[in-house]
């Protein structure tokens, strides 16, 4: 009877530790009141198609310039010069309110510029300068689901916002104002604590696109961009 008895505490108290064991080796990745800080490719909260400059979900914040010439094909002397520079900061962050379920987003502000000289001899230099701003937001919701102690699946997705008005050139003041739907879902491995990396599939689907040139709005482009692979680079607390 006795070691009936025995049988039966041990059997009970293996499948106690069975499931916390297969917990531990689960990544800890993901638990309640995590705040998730990463950067990744693949979506572009703006293109400024003026400034050819595009900003995307990292680095958080950056400035970047260009300068560049255009030949003189005919051999008169004349040639063209172009500068364009970009200042952005773009944060972003998911917190999970519950274990696996996170809330987070990005957001943006930029201002960009960009300049045409027309160099003539005996006429003179002239330019035209375009300048810039935008900003926008991207609020997304994520899940994560641990697939063992190195790797999970984090798949994120939401609604993004953007807008950019342009200025100066000669021309009537521009904008451009989108709605768009976005989803990434990144592999994750874990190789160490409180650090990750990972790639997986995205998209982004243009739900509105408004052009306003002076005071007429058209409809802009509609898209949608399809991502094979979307790197992911991030950490936790």
């Amino acid at each position: 009877m006795k070691k009936i008895l025995a049988v039966a505490v041990a059997l009970a108290s293996a499948s106690v530790v069975a499931p916390a064991a297969a917990q531990t080796d689960l990544s800890p990745f993901g638990t309640q009141g995590q705040l998730a800080i990463s950067a990744q490719g693949g979506v572009r909260l703006f293109d400024a198609e003026g400034a050819d400059t595009q900003v995307g979900l990292t680095p958080f914040l950056g400035w970047e310039f260009r300068k560049s010439t255009q030949p003189d094909l005919n051999n008169n002397g004349r040639y063209n010069s172009f500068k364009n520079s970009a200042f952005y900061i773009n944060p972003g962050a998911d917190y999970f309110v519950i274990d696996h379920l996170s809330i987070g987003g990005e957001v943006l502000f930029a201002s960009t510029g960009f300049s045409t000289t027309r160099h003539a001899p005996g006429a003179g230099d002239t330019t035209d300068t375009i300048s810039g701003t935008h900003w926008g937001i991207m609020p997304r919701v994520g899940y994560d689901i641990p697939l063992s102690s190195l790797f999970s699946f984090w798949p994120r997705g939401g609604i993004g916002f953007q807008t950019s008005s342009f200025s100066g050139g000669g021309g009537a003041d521009t904008s451009n104002t989108l709605w768009y739907f976005f989803i990434d879902a990144p592999f994750l491995v874990h190789p160490i604590e409180h650090f990750f990396i990972g790639a997986g599939p995205g998209v982004t689907v243009s739900l509105s696109h408004t052009v306003k040139n002076g005071n007429v709005s058209v409809d802009g482009n509609s898209y949608l961009d399809f991502r094979l692979l979307t790197a992911v680079i991030g950490g936790y607390l």
